[in-house]
Parts: C-alpha cells; structure tokens; sequence
C-alpha cells in the first residue's frame, strides 16, 4: 500500500497579505487539491518556518477523511465484486 507521503505530487506555501496567515496546498498524485492555514495573531511575531510548519500539519490531517473514504470505497467495490461472482472467504 503506498505511504500518504508518497501520494502528495507538490506543495505550495503562500503568506496571505495579513502577513500572518500561511497556506498550504498540497496537489495529490490524481491531480485533487487539499488545504491547510495556520495563523500567528501578531504579524511581527511571523515565523515562516513556523507558519508553513504548522500548514503543512493543517493540510495532511485534511487528508486523512479523503483517503478513508477511498479506502472505504475501495472495499465496498472489492465486496460487490466479489459477490458477483459468489466468492466467500467465510
């Protein structure tokens, strides 16, 4: 089974004009898009290292629901196949 960390195709950090909100964008091997922000209350206290961090942390627990429902998904479909053709391993 391929690692989540192997499925992310590039990531982009953009710090918006606020000067303390970071964004991260990860782009999955299919081409989807996931997000994820963190945010410093004080602008001059921005630490870019830190900002991306904790974006970068943001995006990959957005991940995770999408791969369970894909591998929910991918089990319901092995299920109905096998159904079909009336294989059982009970």
């Amino acid at each position: 089974m391929q690692g989540i960390f192997d499925k992310i195709q590039s990531t982009t950090y953009t710090l918006l004009p606020n000067g303390q909100t970071t964004l991260c964008q990860l782009i999955m091997e299919n081409g989807f898009s996931i997000e994820g922000k963190s945010s410093c209350v004080d602008p001059t206290e921005y630490n870019q290292f830190l900002g991306e961090k904790y974006a970068y942390e943001d995006a990959l627990k957005n991940v995770w629901p999408f791969e369970g429902y894909l591998l929910a998904e991918e089990m319901f479909r092995d299920k109905q196949l096998l159904d079909e053709y009336g294989i059982s391993f009970e």
